[in-house]
């Protein structure tokens, strides 16, 4: 009977205990739900807010305009009893207006900042009141601020203080009734009542230093989350793209991840952002920050797929295209039209980003409006930068030089490495490079050997002696082009081109495929053929004097 009791014992406690807790959890509700929503009960009371005591002596309340501001300010400060003297409290108990009055000027004053952002000179001064509004002398609206159903007029009443001669502008009752309803909109629930009198007073700009801190956590939280998501769609879209023929998609897979994380971070950054109930100034400047973001991982995506596009262009033209010079053709126009595409979408997306800011807007239109000495000032400004994107434009239409053409410039010899838009890249055969305005090519002259065709004629020179042997050095050239494949077998022969006082001028032609070729095969026949004069010896330059007398005659040779 014991062990029975104790066992039904022990349950009922647990179940007393877990019901005092329930009980007093329902009670610590219902006074905090009493606290949030009051049941005002409409009652005549002769005095002004008379539970909040005499009015400080900063509290001005002479017109509308100081009552807006003064309870704005009085907020800003964390002074919310203060605030609560601009508020017409008479649907309170007396005992109930200094802590109610607080807790509403709070949630007012934050209701305000999303919803209704005021600016002074916009607000009537007078103390009688404006009478233009259709509405009775003793009211004056400030605003509406849209509700579920309708919209609530955001009003001031000049009321009568209790010394029954002077009258004070104050929000009146009905704004006053629908402050819980505006809150639970537009508030941030139970947090705004329990944040710290600091948290809202410190501020930095229109962020308060609470929301400061929450944006801060929200982007670092939202960074890793963003990150851990564009990790995912990156690997799907990679396995897809493997599963195509082509390759470009693979290529344009693998510029993804740093333009879409950076794009989800905005957008989680966004999403969470909205409910920290931002004042109308901070909610728009984080818009437009967030905005512009979301264009730049746009306009990143777009700049490096006009990069992967033009590349995979290009390695198709080479295998399409045996034919170098128009594999050449084709790839500079490729190159000077992707420099464009990728300028434009820059150009493009910097406009749209700049255009986010009023201050620009307004300079772009005032630029507009006086587009006549405007337009002459920028024409000036601008004369190098447009004469190089025309020059650009010419150079890929006309093609005097192409990527990869073997060109002679200021006296050094390489290659055409790369064009953009205000530059050429010369490639030395040092692998030194050699810079030039990209309008030295339409301005001055330069030698580019390989503008019609590749192949190449070559000259080598050699000085011997009158007795050479010519059909000897023919064959031996001969022998020299059969042993490599370096000639191209178009051209070859061995002439005299001159006749001097001591020897004579042999020129050695040969022919190669291409500029490579053509300076290997013209170092190996020099050589060559050079040692072949050395083997020979007799057909070396010979200086010859001859001395006579009468005794004998005497022939002296020297080389």
């Amino acid at each position: 009977m014991k062990n029975m009791t104790r066992f039904f014992s022990r349950p009922a406690a647990v179940i007393m205990t877990f019901g005092l807790a329930y009980m007093s959890a329902a009670a610590s509700r219902t006074e905090e739900a009493a606290a949030t929503t009051f049941a005002y009960k409409p009652r005549i009371q002769r005095s002004l807010n008379a539970g909040l005591g005499v009015a400080p002596d900063d509290v001005r309340r002479d017109s509308p305009r100081e009552t807006v501001m003064g309870f704005i300010d009085a907020c800003r400060a964390g002074r919310y009893e203060t605030a609560a003297h601009y508020l017409d409290l008479g649907d309170l108990p007396v005992a109930d207006q200094r802590a109610t009055g607080a807790r509403l000027a709070r949630r007012f004053k934050f209701v305000l900042d999303q919803k209704l952002w005021i600016d002074p000179d916009d607000i009537n001064d007078d103390p009688q009141g404006r009478k233009d509004d259709g509405l009775d002398a003793d009211y004056d609206r400030i605003g509406t601020i849209a509700l579920t159903g309708g919209e609530q007029d955001i009003r001031v009443q000049r009321r009568l203080l209790p010394d029954g001669e002077m009258r004070a502008w104050v929000f009146s009752r009905s704004v006053v009734r629908s402050i819980d309803s505006l809150y639970g909109v537009y508030g941030i629930g139970w947090l705004g009542d329990r944040l710290p009198s600091w948290t809202t007073r410190v501020r930095l700009w229109e962020f308060e230093i609470w929301q400061l801190f929450a944006l801060l956590m929200i982007a670092a939280l939202a960074y890793f989350a963003a990150g851990v998501v564009a990790y995912m769609i990156t690997v799907f879209v990679r396995r897809a793209a493997r599963r195509t023929r082509v390759g470009w998609d693979d290529d344009l897979s693998l510029q993804l991840p740093r333009p879409l994380r950076f794009l989800l971070w905005i957008l989680l950054i966004n999403v969470a952002a909205m409910s920290l109930r931002l004042s109308e100034p901070a909610s728009n400047a984080v818009a437009v920050l967030l905005r512009s973001g979301m264009l730049a991982a746009f306009g990143l995506f777009a700049h490096r797929a006009v990069s992967v596009l033009a590349r995979h262009a290009e390695t198709d033209i080479a295998g399409k295209h045996k034919d170098e010079r128009k594999r050449k053709a084709m790839a500079t126009q490729i190159s000077v039209l992707r420099r464009i595409a990728g300028g434009f979408v820059i150009f493009i997306m910097a406009a749209v980003i700049l255009a986010q800011f009023r201050v620009v807007r307004s300079v772009g239109l005032s630029l507009l409006a006086s587009a006549g000495l405007a337009g002459v000032v920028l024409g000036f400004a601008a004369q190098r930068s447009v004469a190089n994107l025309f020059a650009g434009i010419q150079i890929m239409l006309t093609q005097p030089i192409r990527i990869g053409d073997v060109v002679v410039v200021e006296g050094e010899w390489g290659s055409i490495e790369e064009i953009t838009f205000t530059h050429v890249i010369v490639k030395i055969w040092d692998l030194r490079r050699l810079v030039l305005p990209i309008s030295y090519f339409l301005e001055r002259p330069f030698q580019n050997w390989t503008r019609a065709s590749t192949d190449l004629l070559g000259t080598i020179y050699f000085y011997a002696d009158h007795t050479v042997d010519i059909d000897a050095m023919r064959a031996e050239l001969d022998r020299i082009l059969a042993a490599t494949d370096l000639w191209d077998g178009k051209a070859k022969g061995v002439v005299v081109t001159d006749v001097k006082e001591r020897v004579v001028e042999v020129r050695a032609l040969i022919s190669a495929a291409d500029s490579g070729r053509h300076w290997d095969l013209r170092c190996l026949v020099r050589e060559k053929l050079l040692d072949w004069l050395q083997r020979e010896g007799k057909y070396l330059p010979t200086f010859r004097l001859t001395m006579r007398d009468d005794a004998s005659r005497i022939r002296l040779e020297r080389e």
